[in-house]
This record gives C-alpha cells, sequence and structure tokens, in this order.
C-alpha cells in the first residue's frame, strides 16, 4: 500500500499507513487476543485518537477489508467514507491453508514458526508474491522494496496465523450488519482474482452496503492497488468530494 499509493494520495489527503497489531513494526499487546478483526478495529481507532485524526476515509485491502468494515461498524461517526480494494468481507467454503492452523495452535505453533518457517519459505518467496499479482506481472524488485523476508520473522507469521485463523468466523459474525453501514464505499476488485474471490466477498459487499460503488476491473488479478493506482486515488478523491485532477 506504501509503494503503490502513498505517494499519490499524499499529493492531496492527510495519509497515515497503520500497520495491523503484529505486522511491520507495529506491537501485538495482547499476543492471540488481538487477532480479531474487531480488536484491531479498536486498536487502530485508539491510533488515530493518539493522532487527533476524529474523522476519516478509510482504506484497506484484502485482510484489512474485513477490518474497515467492523471500524465503521462499531465507529460509524469516524468514517467519512470507505475505499475497500479486493477486499475479505464473508463467509468461504474452501478452508484455510494448513500451515496457518498449524502455527496458531499453542506450543506446536511457535515452535514451528521459530525453526522451520524461514528455511522452508525463504526460497519460494518470489514465486509466492507473483501468485499475489497473476496474471499482471509482478513490479521488478518488489520483495525487496516491500520488505516481504519481515513477513516470515516468527512473531509476525505466528501473528498472521492468528488473524486468519480467525477471520471466518469474524466475518461470519459481522456479515450481517453491512447493511447498518451508511458510509459511502467504493468496492474495487479484478475479475481474475483467485485470492479472494470477488463472487463470495466484493459483489455480496455491494449488495449489502446502501451506499456501495462497486468497480471490477477486467483481467486483473489481487494487487490492484498496483495496477490501478491512479483509478483508486481518483475514487478516494471522489469520496473526499475533490474535483477531478
Amino acid at each position: 500500500m506504501r509503494l503503490a499509493l502513498r505517494n499519490r494520495l499524499a499529493a492531496r489527503h492527510r495519509v497515515i499507513l497503520i500497520d495491523r497489531p503484529g505486522h511491520g513494526w507495529s506491537d501485538r499487546p495482547d499476543g492471540a487476543d488481538d487477532a480479531s478483526p474487531a480488536r484491531q478495529a479498536e486498536l487502530i481507532a485508539q491510533a488515530l485518537d493518539a493522532l487527533g485524526m476524529t474523522r476519516a476515509i478509510i482504506v484497506g485491502h484484502s485482510f484489512a477489508g474485513a477490518v474497515v468494515l467492523v471500524f465503521a461498524l462499531d465507529h460509524p461517526d469516524r468514517v467519512a467514507g470507505m475505499a475497500l480494494l479486493a477486499p475479505v468481507s464473508h463467509p468461504w467454503s474452501t478452508g484455510i491453508a494448513w500451515f496457518y492452523t498449524l502455527t496458531a495452535t499453542p506450543v506446536i505453533g511457535p515452535l514451528f514458526a521459530r525453526t522451520m518457517v524461514l528455511p522452508i519459505a525463504f526460497p519460494f518467496l518470489d514465486a509466492l508474491c507473483r501468485t499475489v499479482f497473476a496474471p499482471q506481472p509482478m513490479p521488478e524488485n518488489y520483495v525487496r522494496t516491500a520488505a516481504i523476508p519481515l513477513l516470515l520473522r516468527p512473531s509476525e507469521f505466528i501473528a498472521n496465523a492468528q488473524d486468519v485463523a480467525r477471520l471466518w468466523e469474524s466475518v461470519a459474525r459481522q456479515s450481517p450488519r453491512y447493511g447498518e453501514i451508511t458510509a459511502p464505499t467504493v468496492i474495487i476488485t479484478g475479475d481474475r482474482d483467485t485470492i479472494v474471490l470477488p463472487t463470495i466477498h466484493s459483489k455480496a459487499l455491494a449488495a449489502a452496503l446502501p451506499h456501495a460503488k462497486l468497480i471490477m476491473l477486467p483481467g486483473i488479478g489481487h494487487a490492484v492497488q498496483h495496477v490501478a493506482a491512479h483509478l483508486i486515488v481518483a475514487e478516494i478523491d471522489r469520496l473526499a468530494g475533490l474535483p477531478p485532477k
């Protein structure tokens, strides 16, 4: 998100980039108790309080879509609009990868994360990132410039696994309430996204939200912020009431 959107948005907006708890350089004060989107939304609200930000357009990609949605449910007065990029929003039927379940398991999970993840995953990191961009090519040097290897640090890998393990339960609980959200919303997704399927998530979400605009990008995969950055910035400008550039 930083590489794709920060500079473009900063030309006309104040931009605050927040890592979810336990990711990047953000701490995770309560460990696994910070795994749910609702808890993460509450921590983000506290961070915005500390920064003096009372109301904002909230932008989230993929997993963060679930966090943005529950933020809007729990803090409706603080949301001027939402931009949801290939968002996770609803329960799905295919389960989660085995290594997430294993890593989220007490005792065994931390042992696995601290001994096996780095030597197993690091050689495949480039190929794994390419699947996120497919069918588009991954930007040159993306793994290095986005500091993707940080994801393999034991603490972050465990945090991510805990997050994913709680995600299905969380969206199953919050999705029946989406009709309560009144904030103007744009949903941007690619019709070739095989990671967060638009038929399960974006399309159902657009039908559930009272004030949603759905933009389906033909031939585009999961990394919409890199492929359609200019469109996303234009839609955020629109949500902010700014004239087109």
